[in-house]
């Protein structure tokens, strides 16, 4: 699978990469599922998307498949809609993608 370029921004300072994601709550299964119009990096989840637990459910995914502690995962934009953007620290957007692709 290939995914959009234009999903990973690197930070000026280079320590952290906001990535554009469209998130698809209550999924049968929790995957990377690919490219998203072309602008964002599509994630399926169980979780509802009721009382934040879509958002709890996306970060330790994350987390799991980057294999980095949660706190370096924060959501910074879109906490009540479908299209969100995260900010991922210490890793770079290059590994990210990588990592995404093969999940």
């Amino acid at each position: 699978m290939t995914l959009p370029e234009q999903a990973f921004k690197t930070s000026p300072d280079g320590k952290s990469v906001l990535v554009k994601l469209h998130i698809q709550p209550r999924s049968s299964k929790e995957a990377v599922s690919g490219d998203w119009n072309g602008e964002a990096v599509k994630i399926n989840l169980n979780a509802p998307p009721v009382d934040g637990k879509a958002n709890a459910a996306l970060i330790k995914f994350l987390a799991g498949i980057l294999k980095t502690p949660r706190g370096m995962i924060s959501i910074v934009r879109g906490e009540s809609s479908h299209n969100k953007t995260v900010c991922i620290q210490n890793m770079s957007a290059d590994a990210i993608k990588n990592i995404l692709e093969r999940a």
